[in-house]
């Protein structure tokens, strides 16, 4: 934190707060200093501390990561040496680091409100401070400003300077961590929480079918397992799914630790002296990787959502970071209510969002003059409604199932993927299809076989 009192000051506010370590980067002149304090939970070695910076290693239940925590300066000539030295830092530290303080810079006009415009002079060196260490924003939950003048009116300013920002491999590695933005309290700052592992936050993942999966045989067999058994169709595509879920995850687990166990058998294989059946041994091994690391690029290329790559062209951080900043951006970890007050509790943003939705969809007296409708063309003609409305028959499903070949799923697979293991599916849906009641029912035909 940025503090303008001397050290026996804050140790005092530190054992009031029941926090056991401290470093202090002491005032000077008018300036502001910098204390950091943690727990004994937490293994914090501070490596490097100076006005603008504490830089650290930390460690906890065995992950262990750098992290800089940052005063920049307010001058952009003193920010860019500033960007320089961190730059610095990142060569010697490798990939986990994490970055987060009052950076002093906003980078877009989405965070800054007032007058005063952005200036290119401030924004340009940072963003090129985040490409050239390959950095990315954590991004934010909660209000958007992060410093506030506390003006009124037109001399009102309000910026967001404080973030969090870390390398893809950091990112990776603490996939649902989340900033906060708390509320300001006396600070013209209000306090940012990085959380690493956040609680009771629950996604719905819809199901997807994996490009990889076509060509498992186990899940073939799974596929013509579950449809081959009675019931309905609704009833065995859930099936289906809730299976091929399972197995997805345990078969992905068991193909990453099949990863690091060739990867030690290679180490001991090419530390040890050459012979026929060892190179032969070496040879499978390398095959066996390769399979498993194009799976695993075919996995991330199509969470990623990047059409322009083709599956096991090129792999990196990031698809990774892509699929994760995806990801948390579409979570919702705090709403504001009518009231003003943000809502943070999961079981209250459900039944806030409930509510919100249920009131904005209920119908109200309306008073509808059907005199409006008289200058709207009818588009649907008796003829063409006679059209809609007729039966479907087999010619018209076999017409439609042939250019199911030339039609792109809305995950960018063809419909050709499923070719393989799906035959006991395509002798049964057309049967079902031509039923009247799946196309006057649609899913919620009970009866459908």
């Amino acid at each position: 934190m940025e503090t303008r009192k001397e050290d026996a000051f804050m140790e005092r506010r530190r054992r009031m707060m029941k926090f056991d370590h401290a470093e202090y980067v002491g005032p000077e002149r008018e300036g502001s200093g910098l204390a950091l304090w943690w727990k004994d939970d937490v293994n914090v070695c501070v490596l490097e501390s100076c006005k603008s910076f504490v830089d650290t290693r930390i460690s906890k239940e065995g992950i262990s990561f750098f992290c800089t925590f940052v005063h920049a300066p307010t001058t952009s000539v003193e920010r860019r040496q500033l960007w320089d030295r961190l730059t610095a830092l990142r060569a010697i530290q490798g990939e986990r680091w994490l970055v987060v303080g009052d950076l002093n810079v906003a980078i877009s006009a989405f965070e800054k409100q007032g007058r005063c415009p952005l200036r290119n002079e401030n924004v340009v060196p940072f963003k090129y401070f985040m490409a050239r260490n390959a950095l990315v924003d954590l991004g934010f939950s909660g209000q958007v400003f992060t410093w506030s003048n506390k003006q009124q009116g037109t001399e009102l300013i309000r910026e967001r300077l404080d973030r969090a920002i870390c390398s893809t491999t950091w990112r990776t590695t603490f996939e649902s961590a989340t900033v906060y933005h708390e509320d300001f309290v006396e600070s013209d700052h209000c306090p940012i929480r990085v959380d690493l592992n956040p609680i009771g936050q629950s996604h719905c993942i819809p199901f997807r079918f994996g490009k990889r999966w076509r060509e498992s045989e186990e899940c073939c067999r799974i596929i013509l397992d579950r449809w081959q058994r009675g019931g309905n169709i609704n009833n065995k595509l859930f099936d289906c799914q809730k299976e091929l879920q399972i197995w997805a995850r345990t078969d992905r687990r068991r193909k990453l630790q099949r990863e690091r166990d060739i990867r030690v058998r290679l180490q001991s294989l090419q530390g040890a002296s050459d012979s026929p059946d060892k190179v032969l041994e070496e040879r499978n091994l390398l095959r066996e990787l390769e399979s498993i690391w194009t799976s695993e690029d075919c996995f991330w290329a199509q969470r990623s959502r990047i059409s322009w790559l083709q599956e096991g062209d090129q792999n990196s951080g990031f698809f990774h970071a892509s699929t994760i900043k995806r990801k948390n951006r579409n979570g919702i970890t705090k709403l504001i209510g009518a009231d003003g007050i943000w809502i943070d509790n999961a079981q209250d943003l459900k039944i806030h969002a409930s509510d919100y939705y249920q009131n904005l969809f209920t119908s109200k007296d309306s008073h509808f003059d059907p005199r409006i409708l008289e200058g709207f063309p009818r588009l649907v003609t008796e003829e063409y409604n006679t059209g809609l409305c007729a039966p479907v028959d087999k010619t018209e499903i076999r017409r439609q199932s042939s250019n199911w070949e030339q039609t792109r799923l809305q995950d960018q697979m063809a419909s050709q993927d499923f070719s393989s293991g799906s035959t006991g599916i395509q002798l049964r849906i057309p049967s079902a299809m031509r039923s009247p009641v799946f196309f006057s029912h649609g899913s919620n035909a009970r009866e459908l076989e």
